[in-house]
């Protein structure tokens, strides 16, 4: 029921887009109405065949790509020579348009013939227990997946714990005194720079005085 209400609503959106707006508000709001409408189908996935849902995708996206290259056809044949860049642009768009309609059509046309098929045969369940069978199986698939990858992950993340406890709890006493030797040895080294550097600034000081003494005797 909500599917058919979707599809009545879409409808109604382009009716009254291109009724009451004038042509490019009738551009903007149509193609408005499809974007929406082909982002809602390819989160919902609404119908239980997935050909019908490439079908009705394929549908969509033809009939937005049709609206849209609509205001660029109008503004190329407004003038009256057209170069080859956009003569082939043209042409580029127009097999684009082409194979998309045909693909929506022969999806549409497989889908209409595996729901003819499946609904003739009389042994078995439903046609639609037996699609929403096939789509709970596949759920379950990617769900196993998931829960696959999710139990490497922790695995992955309890090992790095377990190796970062082991270092922290193994590391050897001696290293850390060494290390500690060291940078205590390094500060020595710097102060004792320091105060050498001093003493070799105050030295011409003292040189001077005793010039100074020796030029008065």
């Amino acid at each position: 029921m909500c599917r058919e209400l979707v599809i009545i609503a879409r409808k109604l959106g382009l009716m009254v887009a291109f009724y009451l707006g004038s042509q490019q508000q009738a551009w903007l709001m149509g193609t408005t109405v499809l974007i929406i409408a082909l982002v809602v189908h390819a989160a919902a996935r609404p119908y239980e065949d997935h050909v019908t849902d490439w079908s009705e995708f394929l549908t969509l996206a033809a009939n937005l790509l049709i609206l849209v290259t609509g205001a660029v056809f109008t503004v190329l044949s407004e003038r009256e020579q057209l170069n080859d860049s956009t003569l082939r642009f043209r042409t580029m768009v127009q097999v684009i348009t082409g194979v998309i309609m045909l693909a929506a059509a022969a999806t549409t046309v497989v889908a209409q013939r595996h729901v003819w098929i499946a609904v003739r045969q009389r042994d078995g369940p439903d046609y639609k227990e037996r699609m929403v069978s096939t789509r709970l199986e596949e759920a379950q698939a990617e769900a196993a997946e998931l829960q696959e990858y999710l139990d490497t992950l922790r695995a992955d993340l309890q090992a790095q714990e377990e190796e970062r406890v082991k270092r922290k709890v193994f590391e050897n006493p001696l290293t850390r005194a060494v290390q500690e030797s060291a940078e205590n040895l390094a500060d020595s080294i710097g102060s004792s720079i320091m105060f050498s550097s001093k003493d070799l600034a105050d030295l011409p000081e003292e040189a001077d005085g005793k010039d100074d003494s020796g030029d008065e005797d």
